[in-house]
């Protein structure tokens, strides 16, 4: 079976990374379905950023765009309270919690079931 949608658009701009994320320096990548904004792509590990937004591409598209940014803005808001570190907060999105479970696996996309982020809701 092929990538359910490879298709993707790529922006290198440290500028709008810098913006959108309050100047923080370690994000080297986003996704918002259809595109990937890179701050640079010069890095070693390309390919696993790559994939990992894929990922993110891919539960944006389940969750019709719109409503995946809100349940990311409140699992993580959640965090923050739960956790009460940034940090913490952000690893613990279940978005994140599946991207990065596989982001180094280059066929997970092409394997994936419907809703795999849903086993990592309320997984501590």
């Amino acid at each position: 079976m092929k990538n359910k949608n490879p298709f993707h658009i790529d922006i290198v701009s440290p500028r709008l990374i810098n913006m959108l994320t309050f100047n923080d320096k370690k994000v080297r990548a986003m996704a918002f379905y259809p595109f990937i904004l890179y701050r640079h792509k010069n890095y070693a590990d390309i390919k696993v950023i790559e994939n990992h937004e894929l990922i993110h591409h891919q539960q944006q598209r389940e969750l019709l765009i719109i409503p995946f940014h809100l349940l990311y803005f409140l699992h993580f808001l959640y965090g923050l309270i739960k956790l009460k570190n940034y940090n913490k907060a952000y690893y613990h999105v279940c978005f994140e919690q599946e991207a990065y479970a596989h982001e180094n696996d280059f066929e997970y996309l092409k394997n994936r079931k419907f809703g795999s982020w849903r086993k990592y809701v309320f997984r501590d």
